[in-house]
């Protein structure tokens, strides 16, 4: 049994029965209730995708402006035609709503969420262990938030982040450069990302 048989009650064979039939005729679909959507350009699912979004429902782009959406195909959504605001860089809209309505979850979020828990048992134990190095201390616990918060690299190397650095409490001006690459959360971050 694959990851997809079932997903929320509606088996692999109902979803592709719904995206056939929505691709069939999308205006007659989702124009009526989405006038904006009239004539949309159905985005192709890459052959071997495993995201939720291919799964459950079908992408589509705004003809014209170009503008995404996604069409869910699940449960009470698939007969109230349910058409979800996404954009070119973020899914976050449709991977919330499958979440919060369905109960799918994306297997990236799934692993985000045991990366978070190996961080945070990581600092959990860090408070003993650099206790008597607070500088250390505090590089672990701001590598951990940049993981975290999918904060770029490139921020610890910002003037802004220079000022505040030197600013903190930590002595030494040990902070005006972070090496978050270096660090032992960032390392385990990366190691439980390839588990």
């Amino acid at each position: 049994m694959n990851e997809v048989e079932t997903i929320a009650g509606v088996n692999q064979d109902e979803m592709l029965l719904r995206q056939q039939f929505v691709k069939a005729d999308i205006n007659k679909y989702i124009s009526k209730k989405y006038p904006n959507l009239k004539d949309a350009v159905i985005v192709e699912r890459p052959a071997k995708s495993r995201s939720v979004l291919d799964i459950c429902g079908i992408r589509v782009r705004e003809r014209g402006s170009g503008k995404p959406f996604f069409l869910c195909l699940m449960g009470k959504c698939y007969d109230e035609r349910e058409a979800i605001k996404i954009t070119k860089q973020s899914t976050y809209n449709a991977t919330h709503h499958l979440n919060s309505k369905h109960s799918v979850v994306a297997c990236k979020t799934e692993a985000h969420l045991r990366n978070l828990a190996t961080i945070k048992k990581h600092i959990k134990g860090a408070d003993n262990q650099f206790q008597s190095d607070p500088a250390r201390w505090f590089q672990v616990n701001v590598a951990a938030f940049a993981c975290e918060n999918s904060i770029a690299f490139r921020a610890f190397e910002s003037p802004l982040w220079k000022v505040i650095a030197s600013k903190l409490p930590t002595g030494n001006q040990s902070l005006r450069s972070i090496n978050i690459m270096g660090s032992t959360t960032w390392s385990i971050m990366l190691a439980s990302s390839k588990t």
